[in-house]
């Protein structure tokens, strides 16, 4: 009865939708009340012994409200590492305000806000990458609670495999269209056609990119809104393949924030096909990533 009622009610989204963004909403709420209640705890109690490597992320104003509860989890990492750095574009934050309860957290050694220059998601990795060229850096996402071995997990593989990238999760690349390759496997070792998703989490060993990942036109002419397509690109250039790491953890505990309160990049690069159009400027661009893949050129 209740399953024919529930088919019946899918064909009226005014009613089903609210339904799901109560329910939803009332979801993310106690997540959050969780968190906050379970960093006051565990605060106290932080590891003091961290991993020389710097996690960098970036936010903006739609979700600046909510990144407390990202950083929460990295703070609370069991083995964390020496630094995290928040970068935040002074001109999307006028008179650089921002959330007390963000501001706050700044009291921890290993936690800064740092301002920087509007270079959309890359701010996630490009200013730490200038500042401390010669250190292990893992980038991660401002919308994730990270489960507390994920840093470890990641430095793990980074032990293995010291001059590879490491990630949580990664597609193997190619020339076929972006929405038909496949995920990388566990077993599989580093290879160059490994493609990581930032949201996971990704780890760039000193001096394993391209020194085009510094050239701001090539970027925004490329791959304006596609940051893991770029990095994928300048590390493949200089041979530097990439590791899925064991255990690997693509599904994080669930986003901080509701699906409806702030766009996504993943919704632009796949749902509008944005990413297939900026892969094939990349693709273009830099032919000899073709020859490294081992497949044909792209006419």
């Amino acid at each position: 009865m209740l399953t024919k009622l529930r088919k019946k009610l899918r064909n009226y989204p005014i009613i089903t939708k609210p339904y799901r963004l109560i329910r939803y909403g009332n979801s993310m709420f106690f997540k959050r009340l969780f968190w906050t209640l379970h960093f006051s705890y565990r605060a106290k109690h932080l590891c003091t012994t961290p991993l020389p490597c710097i996690v960098s992320l970036t936010s903006f104003p739609q979700r600046i409200p909510f990144v407390k509860f990202t950083i929460f989890s990295l703070l609370l990492q069991k083995s964390p590492p020496k630094k995290i750095i928040l970068y935040l574009a002074e001109s999307q934050f006028p008179g650089k305000k921002i959330p007390k309860s963000l501001q706050k957290l700044t009291r921890f050694e290993n936690f800064e806000i740092t301002w920087c220059e509007d270079i959309k998601s890359y701010k996630k990795l490009l200013p730490t990458l200038k500042r401390y060229p010669d250190e292990t850096i893992v980038i991660a996402d401002d919308d994730m609670y990270y489960h507390p071995t994920w840093l470890l997990e990641l430095w793990q593989g980074h032990l293995l495999y010291p001059n590879a990238i490491c990630t949580h999760w990664s597609y193997v690349a190619s020339l076929k269209p972006r929405n038909t390759w496949k995920e990388t496997e566990e077993s599989c070792a580093p290879r160059l056609c490994n493609f990581a998703i930032g949201s996971a989490g990704v780890l760039y060993p000193p001096n394993c990119l391209h020194p085009d990942i510094f050239d701001l036109e090539k970027i925004f002419s490329l791959a304006p809104i596609d940051d893991d397509l770029y990095f994928w690109a300048m590390a493949v250039l200089v041979d530097t393949p990439t590791l899925l790491v064991e255990n690997a953890r693509k599904r994080h505990e669930n986003p901080s924030i509701l699906h409806h309160e702030t766009p996504t990049l993943s919704e632009q690069n796949g749902t509008l096909g944005k990413g297939q159009i900026q892969f094939n400027n990349v693709i273009k661009h830099y032919p000899e990533l073709c020859v490294k893949l081992k497949e044909p050129s792209m006419t």
